[in-house]
């Protein structure tokens, strides 16, 4: 450690580590970031932060595993290299000395409320109204990332939560406890605004339905009282699909509303993009009802049943929860765009840059 001759002793950059697996381990119990997804970085001194490394799971985090970045972007040459946002996080320590954690998130309602096409939030609350800004979309670790940022933040100097369009959010604050204040704070906020657009409360998560799986060969169902045209469904997509080892069936609230009234679903958020595709077909009528005519595509890992919600595959069981919870995300953005009457979706070339790149980590 300390590396780059920080200003801090070797102990006070230990404890900094520390600290910041403990938030990210908390973020993570609390549902604000999860898996691999998001990313979060503590100051150091004036001009280093430690950030998580790109990919890390934050339930296997360590602390020798952050990397040490300049606020101008160089960073030491290890076995872990920064993610690619960390031009935002290293455009907030630059412009803001008071900002001592930076948390860079996925989490669902935030980023919902960020697709609406607005500029800025305004949010009424007890009497009294402010704005949570929007930063607009840039497909992320390209340089203009950090300039958007940078103007969000001089146009909101008393701002400390900010939506990333088409992205996430981004939260920081004196430390990490603070800056996880903020995320939480931001993600109440951000429900409540989209549960008033949608007028109803559309809850993030996913609740399981007919689900299988393939093992060695077999299809093993997960319940006993699964009905035939289920069961046949999921051999057909099996068939099909022989990169398949898990279906995952979603029945969450957005997910069902998108299955009786959507006929078709777009990307709206980066990581429906990535792991999802450019394109989700949805049956109408009774199509698909026997299992002869879904749309079962090579490129797109969801499969919708009309009004029984959709069906998420995946090589794994994780591969296919992970589907599962962008997926009803991603309904929940597209419940708000439709109620609200406006929203950004991506741009097709972004859609496309996206899963490419994505499907090649």
């Amino acid at each position: 450690m300390n590396e780059w001759n920080l200003s801090i002793s070797v102990d006070e950059e230990v404890s900094a580590r520390m600290a910041l697996v403990g938030t990210v381990r908390r973020l993570e119990e609390i549902g604000l970031l999860w898996q691999n997804w998001g990313e979060m970085s503590v100051r150091l001194d004036e001009t280093h932060f430690a950030i998580t490394p790109a990919g890390a799971r934050f339930e296997d985090l360590t602390p020798e595993e952050l990397v040490v970045v300049r606020t101008d972007g160089r960073y030491t040459a290890r076995a872990y290299q920064p993610p690619a946002d960390m031009s935002i996080h290293a455009a907030v320590y630059a412009m803001r000395p008071d900002a001592g954690a930076v948390i860079l998130t996925h989490q669902a309602y935030a980023s919902c409320a960020g697709v609406l096409g607005r500029k800025r939030l305004r949010i009424d609350e007890e009497g009294e109204h402010f704005y949570i800004p929007v930063v607009p979309y840039v497909h992320f670790g390209e340089a203009k990332t950090a300039e958007n940022i940078r103007t969000a933040i001089r146009r909101f100097s008393d701002g400390r939560s900010f939506l990333l369009a088409g992205h996430g959010a981004m939260c920081y604050g004196k430390d990490g406890t603070d800056a996880l204040r903020w995320a939480q704070w931001l993600e109440v906020i951000c429900e409540s605004y989209l549960s008033g657009i949608c007028r109803t409360n559309l809850v993030h998560g996913i609740i399981e339905g007919y689900s299988s799986r393939l093992e060695h060969g077999e299809i093993m169902f997960s319940r006993s009282d699964m009905p035939e045209r289920l069961r046949r469904i999921h051999e057909h997509i099996y068939h099909r699909r022989k990169d398949v080892r898990v279906i995952l069936h979603c029945k969450s609230d957005a997910v069902l509303l998108t299955s009786r009234r959507a006929r078709v679903l777009k990307p709206l958020l980066d990581d429906f993009a990535q792991c999802i595709g450019q394109r989700v077909d949805i049956p109408s009528n009774m199509r698909g009802f026997d299992g002869e005519m879904l749309f079962v595509k090579p490129d797109v890992d969801v499969v919708f049943l009309r009004d029984e919600g959709a069906l998420c595959l995946g090589a794994s069981v994780d591969e296919a929860a992970q589907i599962a919870r962008i997926l009803d995300k991603g309904c929940i953005a597209q419940a708000a765009v439709m109620r609200f009457g406006e929203g950004q979706y991506l741009k097709k070339k972004d859609c496309k840059r996206l899963y490419k790149n994505y499907s090649k980590s």
